[in-house]
């Protein structure tokens, strides 16, 4: 497990939240929208011709509900990933909020619909929920070759030197650090 923090000012005091960096195999994962194929196509390809997934899911920790990137996660299915890099969360908390898409074919949102949504595999239409995090991490980009991988753990180390964090990675993914600041 990999923390992530974000700081936030609040009034006149700064409060730090963490979160939590994980990769997740992508059979435990499960989503509450269903997905644009077009969408998929393109992001599959950024993902191959960059070869690595810029920011991770958005995923409620208790119960594996995808919040955000269903398109990211079913790209990466499509390249034959075993696991994703999952933004880690407590969903009840009130750092993530949950409204309707623009242009969403939905009237109503809530926390509950999407938990509903998911557990019943009855999912919302494509770009139906919009969730936003009262506080966000930076971008974290985890390599393909290591979400590829059958059996892989991040091994976090925790280094704060000037808000920089960094995730070794073990030398046979073909990388040495990952690193993300503050």
């Amino acid at each position: 497990m990999t923390l992530v923090s974000a700081t936030r000012f609040a009034g006149l005091r700064f409060r730090t939240v963490y979160f939590s960096v994980q990769l997740l195999p992508i059979p435990e994962l499960k989503p509450h929208e269903k997905t644009i194929l077009e969408r998929v196509c393109k992001i599959k390809e950024e993902i191959s011709k960059s070869g690595e997934v810029l920011s991770p899911l958005w995923v409620d920790s208790g119960s594996n509900i995808v919040l955000n990137g269903h398109h990211r996660l079913q790209a990466l299915k499509e390249l034959g990933c075993s696991s994703a890099p999952c933004l880690l969360f407590d969903y009840r908390s009130q750092e993530i909020e949950v409204q309707i898409c623009p242009g969403a074919s939905v009237s109503k949102m809530s926390k509950e619909l999407v938990i509903q949504s998911a557990l019943s595999g009855n999912l919302f239409p494509p770009r139906s929920s919009f969730h936003v995090l009262r506080s966000e991490p930076n971008a974290f980009p985890v390599p393909l070759s290591i979400l590829r991988m059958e059996s892989f753990q991040l091994q976090p180390t925790w280094d704060r030197c000037e808000t920089a964090f960094t995730t070794v990675i073990p030398a046979k993914a073909g990388i040495q650090n990952i690193f993300f600041a503050d």
